[in-house]
């Protein structure tokens, strides 16, 4: 098989690994009001799981707050019973027709938390890189049309690619963790 078919197979799955890093870094808390922690979150509107982001507005009228304002006043306890079940470290307050979330400030201590979850993100994503890499090795060791030597070229080319992915995982968490440094 050409080579263009493993690569091509190889980066489709490095960048998914690279999609689940990003969502899950979303999900870090900067200690300022982050509306992606809620866009994607879905409550049952009409009798169908439905993104937040669909049926409500989300702004960010201060750094430390947010207001989910939905179009359908009718779904705001829904809104406010998913919101509360992600045990996030926020207060939200019901104002009857919308939601203030206030995000407390991080301390040093949460922050260098924070900066440890970021590790275990990173490896769990290099986790994902190095077995799309096993994937498309083992493809290539069974196809019996290659020589050895166009399959230690083959090996070596998989190999760059996952390095440079490994190195883009690595700058995404160290900007991630700048991030949450900053006082």
């Amino acid at each position: 098989m050409d080579f263009n078919n493993y690569k091509e197979e190889l980066l489709l799955d490095c960048e998914e690994a690279i999609e689940v890093l990003e969502r899950s870094l979303s999900r870090v808390s900067l200690g300022t009001a982050n509306p992606q922690l809620f866009s994607n979150l879905k409550v049952i509107y009409y009798d169908s799981l439905t993104p937040i982001g669909d049926i409500c507005s989300i702004t960010h009228p201060e750094p430390q707050q947010l207001i989910i304002k939905p179009f359908d006043k009718e779904v705001i306890k829904e809104v406010y019973t998913i919101i509360i079940k992600q045990n996030f470290p926020i207060t939200v307050q019901d104002e009857g027709d919308k939601l203030r979330i206030i995000f407390p400030q991080l301390t040093t201590e949460k922050r260098k938390d924070s900066v440890k979850q970021l590790s275990t993100i990173k490896e769990q994503s290099k986790i994902k890189i190095r077995n799309a890499r096993q994937s498309i090795l083992k493809k290539i060791k069974v196809d019996k049309e290659l020589s050895e030597d166009i399959q230690k070229n083959y090996q070596n080319e998989v190999q760059k690619i996952v390095d440079s992915y490994s190195l883009k995982i690595e700058q995404i968490i160290k900007n991630k963790e700048e991030q949450l440094m900053k006082i």
